[in-house]
């Protein structure tokens, strides 16, 4: 008699791992995340690299406890993703079961957020000591000539100009942003964002406003159109919201505008959406590029449609 068919295709059955650790290893896998190389179930925080990220740095993390109901959690610092796992559903534990299960949870939780915060602390020091020792822009930069704009306060350290990402309420450096000649983009690895941003302006004392944006060449097109502003860069889409609620608390009486990209030929248009919802958030003014009847559809950013205007022999 042959045997079975392992697992047909018409079963619907759960897969019945030999151990823990493989059916901890296979919901990593399914999330969609790197799977680490081995596990060491001992409820501590452990770091490893993804294999297809372009650097090197340990990104992923995981902790799993094997004693007990094994259970653990693991994640993503670079995208923000995170997962809790158990090998056995919370709904049929025992009393006592899911009580444990919720302190190890918590401890995980700890455990990560001490671990992010000397990650940041690194990078900040890191970023302190590269923006001293960064000279001041070229101002024939290829990046400068081909956005249209002056450097400010941006900085350059062989062929990249420096960013600084700094914290509102206090301007202290907490991260950098590094653009290439060809206008590729890197954060300072392990540097912190959320609420965070890259001033585009000279600090000033009369401001007539508060305006937020995303990407530093957007910024500086912004500043160098309206001195009387104080603008922000918060780097991308997905930062806008804290990036104006933190505006907000720091500036309650000036009027705050968000300056959003207009993805419109993105589905969804992200950079419309999330700036709705920044501006609904922060109580802020809401505007986006005017598009001019011919100007091109990938034009997406107020930078583009200074360049646009530019180009044809105006301005904006």
């Amino acid at each position: 008699m042959k045997s079975p068919v392992k697992n047909p295709a018409y079963w619907q059955g759960p897969i019945i791992y030999a151990n823990p650790n493989e059916h901890f290893l296979s919901a990593i896998a399914q999330a969609g995340l790197p799977v680490p190389p081995h596990i060491e179930a001992d409820g501590r925080l452990h770091r490893y690299r993804d294999p297809d990220a372009k650097s090197s740095n340990k990104n992923c993390w995981y902790v799993l406890y094997s004693d007990g109901v094994a259970a653990g959690a693991y994640g993503d610092w670079r995208s923000g993703r995170s997962h809790t796992w158990s090998a056995k559903s919370p709904n049929t534990m025992s009393a006592s079961e899911r009580a444990e299960y919720r302190r190890r949870m918590a401890e995980t939780r700890h455990q990560r957020q001490q671990e992010e915060f000397h990650k940041h602390q690194f990078a900040a020091t890191k970023a302190k000591e590269i923006w001293a020792r960064s000279a001041s822009a070229d101002p024939k930069h290829p990046y400068l000539s081909k956005k249209g704009v002056t450097a400010g306060i941006a900085r350059q350290s062989g062929d990249a100009l420096v960013l600084p990402i700094v914290a509102i309420p206090t301007q202290k450096i907490r991260s950098l942003q590094f653009i290439e000649p060809d206008g590729s983009k890197r954060m300072l690895s392990g540097g912190e964002k959320k609420g965070h941003g890259i001033p585009c302006s000279a600090p000033m004392t009369n401001l007539s406003r508060i305006i937020v944006c995303e990407g530093w060449a957007t910024g500086r097109t912004l500043a160098m159109l309206d001195p009387t502003a104080r603008v922000i860069a918060a780097i991308d889409a997905g930062n806008l919201e804290s990036v104006a609620v933190n505006c907000r608390h720091q500036w309650p009486d000036i009027p705050l505008v968000i300056a959003c990209d207009d993805d419109r030929l993105t589905d969804g248009n992200p950079g419309m959406t999330r700036g709705q919802i920044a501006a609904i958030t922060s109580g802020a003014s809401l505007i986006k590029p005017k598009w001019p009847v011919g100007a091109p559809n990938d034009l997406t950013d107020f930078n583009d449609l200074q360049l646009w205007h530019v180009r044809q022999g105006g301005a904006a």
